[in-house]
């Protein structure tokens, strides 16, 4: 039987900015998406949407320019090249303007927050999002998780054992009457006062805490 893993930790300072990030994007998603409908060779689709993300370059919709274009040269049945060549360079500032629009955008991709994965914003009726199944990948990818029976024993040990040092702790304030500053570590008092180790063995310090109470007379 396979162990369930355990979730141990869930970044949301992380999950939080992502988020943050991708919606402060959707602007420039949307100038990208009204770059591409002055090309005036359709409306932008989910199928557009997803031909950027998978190739993260112009090409793609450059050709699809090229295509229509082609489409409409057929449509009024011109077929000589050097005409049609003559018509399709008289469209090359158009393509120039949407190259520079599609530079400006990728560049952008890069921000202070880091890359933005295209992937997590998803586009439906006209407008840009980010889906709850976006945000479960968002949460997956900042989330620890433990796996194995071995690693996570040893988690639960260890949160016994920081209950057992919290207690500890306010066991030894109630000792000496006092709580001692937070800058002086609880591991380090235990380790000086209490623990005594040797050869891997950890034994109590006979006469520790009789040491601990001397030391440290209430004020």
């Amino acid at each position: 039987m396979s162990t369930k893993k355990l979730l141990v930790h869930e970044d949301k300072t992380e999950i939080n900015k992502t988020i943050y990030c991708l919606e402060q994007f959707i602007p420039e998603m949307n100038k990208l998406k009204t770059a591409f409908e002055n090309l005036k060779i359709g409306s932008f689709s989910s199928e557009i949407y997803n031909s950027v993300k998978q190739s993260l370059s112009d090409e793609n919709m450059i050709q699809l320019y090229y295509e229509s274009v082609n489409k409409e040269l057929d449509k009024v049945g011109i077929e000589n090249a050097i005409t049609r060549a003559s018509l399709l360079k008289a469209h090359e500032n158009t393509i120039e303007q949407f190259k520079t629009e599609m530079k400006r955008f990728f560049d952008s991709l890069n921000t202070s927050f880091g890359m933005v994965d295209l992937r997590l914003l998803d586009y439906q009726g006209g407008k840009f999002f980010i889906s709850n199944e976006s945000v479960t990948i968002i949460r997956e990818r900042n989330s620890y998780y433990l796996e194995t029976k071995e690693e996570i024993e040893l988690f639960n040990s260890l949160n016994e054992l920081l209950k057992s040092m919290q207690k500890t702790r306010l066991a030894m304030t109630d000792l000496i009457g006092y709580e001692y500053p937070d800058h002086i570590s609880t591991i380090d008092l235990i380790k000086k006062y209490f623990i005594f180790e040797n050869n891997k063995t950890l034994t109590l310090k006979p006469v520790g805490i009789r040491e601990f109470k001397r030391n440290h007379k209430s004020h």
